[in-house]
């Protein structure tokens, strides 16, 4: 249940923190590696829960 946990706060800050990028630098600016260094995280982690940038950004505003 704790992995659960972890892994469930880090989906929500890696879709908190695209959803931040996207409004200060605009989708198109935005990479998955941007996202990842802002969360001091390896791109593959940002991955393990989104295939794809448009699948994050559907994710994202699912949410909203």
């Amino acid at each position: 249940m704790g992995k659960c946990t972890q892994s469930c706060s880090l989906r929500y800050q890696v879709m908190e923190t695209a959803r931040q990028l996207f409004h200060a630098q605009g989708y198109d600016h935005t990479t998955l590696e941007d996202i990842s260094k802002q969360l001091k995280i390896n791109v593959h982690e940002v991955l393990n829960f989104f295939r794809s940038k448009d699948d994050l950004l559907e994710a994202v505003w699912s949410e909203s």
